[in-house]
């Protein structure tokens, strides 16, 4: 399993990808957890998205230029699966924009079934883990390094047994 973190400042952003990376004082703007990695063609995902509506399962081409996808290699397959169960808890929810532009600031509002991004990241890879997090920890670029400190502390523990 791997997220994809959409790089806000490229050629192809938007004026929003744009101000969610600066806001967020990073440089991403949106996640997906991505199930089936192809690094030469389409892969597939799921993720919560403004321009489609809500959590959805969708093929994307991942080009390097426009995305950094990060293998999640702390998760076990029984946490795999448990991912895959609630992420099919989520599908058809509805994308919620007051709460991704809120959780830039560190407030957390919440509407019922709607969930953005990086919050159904949080929710389903960090929620199965067990591993805490604060609505700060959110925004995608924040969401990155924590993903990159797990991936540090679990290859760092492998090391010293």
């Amino acid at each position: 399993m791997h997220l994809a973190f959409y790089k806000a400042f490229n050629p192809k952003a938007t004026l929003l990808d744009s101000l969610i990376g600066s806001f967020s004082k990073g440089c991403y703007s949106h996640v997906e957890i991505v199930i089936d990695y192809n690094k030469d063609g389409r892969s597939f995902c799921i993720g919560s998205s403004a321009r489609d509506g809500g959590v959805r399962k969708k093929h994307i081409f991942l080009k390097d230029e426009q995305w950094e996808v990060i293998q999640l290699n702390f998760l076990t397959n029984e946490q795999i699966m448990k991912i895959h169960t609630a992420l099919n808890k989520y599908l058809g929810y509805k994308y919620d924009i007051l709460g991704a532009l809120t959780s830039i600031f560190g407030i957390k509002v919440d509407i019922q079934n709607r969930v953005f991004c990086s919050e159904l990241v949080a929710l389903t890879v960090l929620g199965v883990m067990g591993e805490p997090f604060l609505i700060s920890d959110i925004p995608p670029s924040y969401l990155r390094n924590k993903i990159l400190e797990l991936n540090k502390k679990h290859t760092t523990t492998i090391k010293d047994i």
